[in-house]
């Protein structure tokens, strides 16, 4: 789920997001 990927992905740069959001 984006709510857990929310602080990771801040830290990968809202690259992770993406990736693990599709």
């Amino acid at each position: 789920r984006p709510d857990r990927i929310i602080p990771i992905a801040e830290r990968f740069g809202m690259d992770a997001t993406a990736v693990l959001d599709n």
